[in-house]
């Protein structure tokens, strides 16, 4: 009987259509978190270097990415590159805010199975790193600061 339950599980989790998914909120903030202390990652472009990084991450990632206001939102872009976050690619940007750096990944809704409600956004504090979730224009935002 184990061998049956572990094998329907198995055959769940394998056919499940969300399996590339981002399936809750901690798995967001979590992937996030980690692209953000990877201090190995280099940057495909500088600020400056893209006219359009929007229209630059579309045609790397085969979606159409709209980013978010980064002057309402306080942040001085310095670069950017394609990441994943678990199975999913998604648009990362390097950013400054005042003295501190700043991540904040750009990922298309549909890679997401968490529902946001109009105008909620959800924070995860982890020491002294603040992950910020949110959805707008079709994208889900991330921001790590």
């Amino acid at each position: 009987m184990p061998v049956l339950s572990m094998t329907a599980l198995v055959l769940v989790l394998l056919l499940n259509p969300f399996s590339g998914h981002l399936q809750t909120v901690d798995e967001v903030v979590a992937y996030s978190l980690a692209n953000h202390l990877d201090t190995t990652m280099e940057m495909a472009f500088q600020a400056g270097e893209v006219r359009d990084v929007g229209q630059w991450f579309s045609q790397r990632l085969g979606y159409h990415v709209r980013l978010p206001d980064l002057k309402n939102l306080g942040l001085n872009p310095r670069g950017g590159r394609k990441c994943t976050l678990g199975k999913i690619d998604a648009a990362y940007l390097f950013c400054q805010s005042k003295d501190k750096p700043v991540s904040l990944s750009v990922i298309n809704q549909n890679d997401v199975a968490v529902s946001f409600d109009r105008e909620r956004k959800y924070t995860v504090e982890e020491g002294d790193t603040k992950v910020t979730l949110w959805e707008e224009f079709g994208m889900v935002y991330a921001m790590v600061i």
